[in-house]
């Protein structure tokens, strides 16, 4: 399994932070996922167990060209960390992922709302 996440896991998206904030964004991340699928890489979605969550990932799915992995509400903690550690870039919100990217060295973006990056970004060098 290790090889084939190896292959598959490049750019990791976790798009979805609360129903308010994120509502606006399903287009422009569907086309942040297709810019980097016709760049030849493989896209791995996932979220939390809600089902709000998963909904909103499905949403985005639907709206997307690329072929994704949609990983929502099928991973724990411990699984994400470990699907993390493996890709090659991470983009999402402000969350406990951004923190595990951080962690374990993953390059990435984390996208902020309302909170103040300078108190709650992800530590990293």
């Amino acid at each position: 399994m290790r090889n084939m996440l190896l292959e598959l896991i490049i750019v990791y998206f976790i798009p979805y932070q609360d129903e308010k904030l994120s509502y606006g964004r399903r287009k422009p991340f569907a086309k942040l996922m297709d810019h980097y699928a016709n760049q030849g890489l493989k896209v791995v979605l996932t979220s939390g167990p809600d089902q709000m969550e998963i909904q909103y990932l499905k949403d985005i799915e639907e709206l997307t060209k690329a072929k994704v992995i949609n990983l929502g509400g099928k991973t724990s903690l411990i699984e994400l960390a470990a699907l993390i550690k493996e890709s090659r870039f991470f983009i999402g919100l402000d969350s406990v992922a951004s923190h595990i990217g951080a962690a374990v060295g993953v390059s990435g973006v984390t996208l902020f709302g309302p909170s103040n990056p300078v108190n709650w970004r992800p530590w990293s060098e």
